[in-house]
C-alpha cells in the first residue's frame, strides 16, 4: 500500500532529503556523479528507451539502476532523475518504477511533487513569482521562461508550480510571511476558501479545519 502523505507532509519529507542534497547542480553531468558519490549503491545511466512515454526507471536489488530516457533533453533527465531520487528515498519498499509522464498514482504524484519541491523550493519560488507577477500577466511565456532558467528546470515545471502553489502564492502576495506560509493541496484550498473570504492575514483557523 503506498504511504499516505499529505503536500505539506510531503514537503516535510522534502525538506529532511535536502538535508543530504543541499545543493543540486544544474549540469546533469555534474548532478550524475555528485550523486554516485554520495550513495555507492546507486548507478545511473542513460539509454534511449522503446517507448517514449517512459521517461526513466528504477530498479532496485543488492544496488540500485537509475535509467534516464536519453532521447530527452537535459533538463527533462534532470528533472526525471529527481524524481527518480525521490522514488529511491521515500519508497524503498518497492523493487521497480517505470515512470510515465501520464501516471498519477500516489507514488507517482509524491516523485513528481517532490521533484518540483526539491528543485523548485516554494520558499525560494513565491518571491520569485510574486516578483514577476506583472510578467505573467502581459508576457506569460516569458516570465515561464525566466523563472525556468533561473531554477534549470522547464516551462512546464513552472507552470505545474504556479497552479501546485497557488493558494501559497495567494498567501504571499497578502502578507503572510514565508515561514508562516500554510501548506495544502488544491482541494483542501479550495475548501478553505469557500469558508474563509478574504484570505485573513493569519492563516491559524485552517489548522482546526484541516488537522494533519
Amino acid at each position: 500500500m503506498t504511504p499516505y502523505l499529505t503536500k505539506q507532509g510531503l514537503y516535510r519529507e522534502i525538506d529532511h532529503i535536502r538535508s543530504y542534497l543541499p545543493y543540486i547542480p544544474k549540469s546533469l553531468d555534474t548532478y550524475q556523479i555528485q550523486l554516485q558519490q554520495m550513495f555507492p549503491d546507486l548507478h545511473i545511466v542513460q539509454r534511449e528507451l522503446d517507448s517514449k512515454k517512459i521517461s526513466g526507471m528504477l530498479l532496485r536489488g543488492e544496488t540500485a539502476l537509475i535509467i534516464l530516457n536519453s532521447s530527452r533533453n537535459e533538463i527533462s533527465q534532470r528533472f526525471t532523475l529527481t524524481h527518480e531520487m525521490i522514488h529511491y528515498f521515500l519508497h524503498s519498499q518497492v523493487g521497480q518504477f517505470f515512470c510515465q509522464d501520464d501516471d498519477i498514482s500516489p507514488y507517482e504524484w509524491q516523485a513528481n511533487e517532490g521533484a518540483a519541491e526539491l528543485l523548485v523550493p516554494y520558499r525560494l519560488f513565491l518571491p520569485s513569482a510574486a516578483r514577476y507577477h506583472a510578467v505573467l500577466q502581459s508576457n506569460r511565456v516569458r516570465a515561464l521562461q525566466i523563472l525556468a532558467q533561473q531554477f534549470g528546470v522547464s516551462r512546464t515545471i513552472i507552470a505545474h508550480r504556479l497552479e501546485s502553489l497557488s493558494f501559497e502564492l495567494e498567501q504571499y502576495q497578502n502578507g503572510v510571511k514565508l515561514e508562516q506560509i500554510y501548506i495544502l493541496s488544491r482541494e483542501k484550498a479550495a475548501s478553505f476558501k469557500k469558508q474563509t473570504s478574504p484570505l485573513p492575514a493569519s492563516l491559524e483557523k485552517i489548522l482546526d479545519i484541516f488537522p494533519e
